[in-house]
């Protein structure tokens, strides 16, 4: 009988570390919601101030911004994902209390540390 090292490592390592269940990063199922609703305002208010900063021209998001239930669809994928991951992208208290510049430049930082990371 062949032991498939492979697979014991995976089983080992989803049992240390909980891969398989999302970790809990809300008190309440209504925090995650109202998360997941600012999160989907947030993309629509992205979206509508997205432009072209050399021409000052919008892009398409900004002339065709997301209907609410899409951006809502979108946002409830994010948290999930979010959670598997570990860390929210923006936390409650940001999208409750910062402005578009406050987001934005939360959003620009993390794409930089992105970039560097790849580079």
């Amino acid at each position: 009988m062949s032991l498939d090292i492979r697979k014991i490592i995976r089983q080992q390592l989803s049992e240390d570390f909980n891969l398989n269940e999302p970790k809990k990063l809300f008190n309440s199922d209504g925090d995650r919601n109202l998360w997941i609703k600012l999160n989907a305002e947030r993309m629509i208010l992205f979206d509508k101030n997205s432009y072209d900063e050399k021409t000052g021209k919008p892009y398409y998001n900004a002339l065709h911004p997301r209907s609410m239930d899409a951006a809502m669809e979108i946002s409830a994928r994010q948290c999930e994902y979010d959670e598997k991951q570990g860390k929210l992208r923006y936390s409650l208290e940001e999208l409750l209390t910062l402005d578009y510049d406050g987001l934005k430049a939360i959003s620009d930082k993390k794409h930089k540390e992105l970039i560097d990371k790849m580079i």
